[in-house]
C-alpha cells in the first residue's frame, strides 16, 4: 500500500517552498489561517501548527489581530544561484513541465470560464485591469492570481492544488525575472495578457483555448530559449532529475481509506460477489501487508457504507449499498467530500483525457493493440480499463502520465458499476462506448479515438452525479460535464 505525506508536511513544505522560491516575496502577507484551510484543504489546526514552525525557523511574523508577514529574505545572488542549479540539474522535466501545461491548461481554465458565473468574472475582470498599466513581471503575478481565483470558482477540489504544484515547480519567477521574457510576445506571435484574456471574458471558449495555447507555447519556447543559456553558462552543473509528483489523494491516503476503495472497487465490478464471505482479519492484514487493526478500520467503513455486514464469530459477508444507506452516508462529511472527490476526478479527467490519448496515439504499438484484443476476450476485463492503461503507458509526458496514475487512485470503477444491482446495464451502457474508442483506434482514427475516450468519463460522470443528487448531495450539481469544445 502507498504510505501517506501527512497533511502537516504537505502543507509546510508548500508554504516553505514558496516562501524560499520568492513566489511569496519579503515583506507580503499570507492569507488568513481560514483561507489557508480553503486553498489547501486541511484542517485549521493543522494551518495554525504549521504557521507555528514557520514562525519559529524565521520564515514569517505573527502578531495578534495583524496579518501575517513574511520576514525570510535571501541574498538576492545567492537566490539566483540557488535557483539556476535547481532550473540545469531538472532541465528535463522542467521542459516536460512547460509541455504539459500547454497541452492541459488551456482546456482546464476554458472549462473554468465556462461554468464561472458572470458576476465573478466581471468582477475578476476588473482587477486585471487594474493592473494593466504595471510591468510585466507584476501584469504576469496579476494574471497568476486572476488564473486561482477562476478555478476556485468551479468547486473543482483538484483544478487549484493541481494548476499551483505544477507552477510551484516550473518555478515561473525566476524566468519572469529575466529580460529575455520582454521579448516574448514579439517572438512568438502572442500578443499580451489582456489579449488572452478578451476570449475568456466574452465566454468565446474555443477562441479562449486557442489563445491560451499561444500563450503558454510562447512562455514554453522562451523559457527552453533560458535554459539552453543557462546550462551553457553553467556546464559543471551536472543533471540529478527531481521529477514532478502531485498527489490527488492527499488528506485521504490513509491506509485504511485505500484497502475500503480497493475493496469497494473489487465489490462494484464483481470480483468479490455478494453474498460470499470476505476472508478473516488476518489473512485480509497479510494479504494488504498491514496491522489487523487497519483492517478493522477499513472494514468498519465498508460496513458504515453498506458493502459489507459484519457479525461475531461468522466474519464479513459482501453486500450491496442500498439507497437507504447510501443517503444516509452523505449526511457524514467525510463520505460526502469523499463523493465530491470522485466527481472532480471524473471532470479533471475528462479534460486530460483527450491531449493524453491524443499524445500517446502515434506511439501505441502493433503489439500492444494487439494485447488489448487479448485482454478485452476476458469478460471480467472492463474496457475502458484497458484504454486508459493503454494510454497512460504511452504518453509520452512524464508528468501527464503521473496526473493520470494518480487520478486513477480515486476513479474506482467499483463506484459505477454499484449503482446497478446486476451490473450488466452498466456495463453495457459503458462498455459499447468503450468498444467505438477501440474500433476509431483500430482504425488509426486520432481524433474520433481521443474524443470517445472523453465522452466514456462524461457517461460516468453524468450517471454518478445524478445518482449523488437523488440522494440529496446538492453541492454534486456543480460538477458540471465539460462538453463541446472540450470533448
Amino acid at each position: 500500500m502507498q504510505r501517506k505525506e501527512t497533511l502537516f508536511e504537505y502543507l509546510y513544505h508548500s508554504l516553505r517552498e514558496e516562501i524560499i522560491s520568492g513566489r511569496i516575496p519579503f515583506g507580503s502577507t499570507l492569507p488568513s489561517i481560514m483561507r489557508l484551510s480553503e486553498l489547501y484543504h486541511v484542517g485549521v489546526r493543522t494551518v495554525r501548527d504549521v504557521l507555528v514552525r514557520l514562525k519559529q525557523e524565521g520564515y514569517i511574523k505573527t502578531e495578534e489581530r495583524k496579518p501575517m508577514i513574511v520576514i525570510y529574505r535571501q541574498d538576492q545572488r545567492k537566490q539566483k544561484s540557488a535557483a539556476i542549479r535547481y532550473i540545469v540539474e531538472n532541465q528535463h522535466s522542467l521542459r516536460d513541465v512547460y509541455a504539459t501545461m500547454t497541452l492541459i491548461m488551456p482546456r482546464i481554465l476554458s472549462f473554468s470560464v465556462q461554468v464561472c458565473s458572470d458576476y465573478a468574472l466581471h468582477r475578476l475582470e476588473e482587477k486585471v485591469k487594474e493592473a494593466s498599466a504595471k510591468n510585466a513581471a507584476f501584469r504576469w503575478k496579476t494574471n497568476l492570481k486572476f488564473f486561482y481565483a477562476l478555478l476556485d470558482q468551479t468547486r473543482n477540489m483538484f483544478f487549484r492544488d493541481l494548476f499551483s504544484s505544477l507552477e510551484l515547480y516550473a518555478r515561473p519567477t525566476f524566468f519572469f525575472q529575466e529580460k529575455q521574457f520582454s521579448n516574448l510576445q514579439n517572438s512568438f506571435q502572442f500578443q499580451n495578457i489582456l489579449w488572452v484574456q478578451e476570449a475568456m471574458y466574452s465566454r468565446q471558449l474555443t477562441e479562449s483555448m486557442n489563445r491560451l495555447t499561444r500563450m503558454y507555447a510562447a512562455v514554453q519556447k522562451t523559457v527552453e530559449l533560458q535554459i539552453q543559456e543557462l546550462c551553457r553558462q553553467s556546464p559543471h552543473i551536472k543533471q540529478t532529475e527531481k521529477p514532478f509528483l502531485w498527489h490527488s489523494d492527499r488528506g485521504r491516503d490513509h491506509l485504511h481509506v485505500q484497502i475500503t476503495r480497493d475493496l469497494i472497487d473489487k465489490i462494484g465490478t464483481g470480483k468479490l460477489a455478494v453474498g460470499t464471505r470476505l476472508p478473516s482479519e488476518a489473512e485480509l492484514a497479510s494479504q494488504y501487508r498491514v496491522s489487523v487493526a487497519t483492517i478493522r478500520k477499513a472494514l468498519a467503513s465498508l460496513n458504515e457504507l453498506g458493502y459489507a455486514k459484519t457479525q461475531n464469530v461468522k466474519g464479513t459477508t459482501v453486500c450491496m449499498q442500498d439507497g437507504d444507506t447510501a443517503a444516509k452516508c452523505m449526511q457524514i462529511k467525510v463520505y460526502r467530500e469523499d463523493t465530491l472527490r470522485y466527481l472532480s476526478g471524473l471532470q479533471l479527467m475528462i479534460l486530460l483525457m483527450k491531449p493524453a490519448a491524443s499524445s500517446a496515439f502515434p506511439f501505441i504499438s502493433a503489439k500492444a493493440l494487439l494485447q488489448l484484443q487479448c485482454d478485452l476476450q476476458d469478460k471480467n476485463r472492463i474496457p475502458l480499463d484497458c484504454l486508459t492503461a493503454l494510454v497512460r503507458r504511452y504518453v509520452p509526458s512524464k508528468t501527464l502520465q503521473t496526473l493520470l496514475t494518480e487520478l486513477g487512485k480515486i476513479l474506482c470503477w467499483g463506484y459505477y458499476y454499484s449503482f446497478y444491482p446486476q451490473k450488466q446495464h452498466g456495463s453495457t451502457i459503458l462498455n459499447r462506448k468503450s468498444m467505438e474508442a477501440v474500433k476509431y483506434l483500430l482504425e488509426g482514427n486520432q481524433e474520433a479515438f481521443s474524443r470517445q475516450l472523453c465522452i466514456c468519463y462524461a457517461h460516468i460522470l453524468d450517471v454518478v452525479r445524478s445518482n449523488m443528487i437523488d440522494l440529496k448531495l446538492f453541492e454534486a450539481s456543480y460538477m458540471i460535464t465539460p462538453k463541446e469544445p472540450f470533448l
